[in-house]
């Protein structure tokens, strides 16, 4: 499976993204997110193709550094916990936790920068 995600700048400076999961030429796994900035610093709105009657949840920023960006949702089962951490200048590594099936689980997802 290859795993991809793209983010572009709007018009008002927040981002929005698309993240897709590919196994061989199928699409299995879709979903779109936005980075707005808020007074409390930015929330991370994730719309995921057919769940949660396609309304966005919302993870709040709770830690903001040079090199890594958390957001929680602790009302949000799987994942409640979302972190992007810089690696270097085109590697970043993603990282979800939650609840899944009534245990802690953790998927992790290396990116590199693409150059086109």
């Amino acid at each position: 499976m290859r795993y991809y995600e793209n983010w572009t700048l709007t018009e008002n400076s927040d981002l929005a993204g698309e993240c897709f999961v590919l196994r061989k030429s199928d699409t299995v796994f879709f979903e779109r997110m936005q980075l707005k900035k808020t007074k409390n610093g930015w929330d991370y709105n994730v719309t995921v193709r057919n769940q949660n009657q396609a309304k966005a949840i919302i993870f709040s920023s709770t830690c903001i550094t040079a090199d890594s960006l958390v957001f929680e949702n602790k009302n949000h089962d799987y994942p409640n916990r979302i972190v992007y951490k810089k690696i270097s200048n085109d590697q970043l590594v993603a990282r979800i936790f939650g609840i899944q099936n009534g245990k802690p689980t953790t998927e992790v997802f290396p990116m590199k920068k693409v150059y086109p």
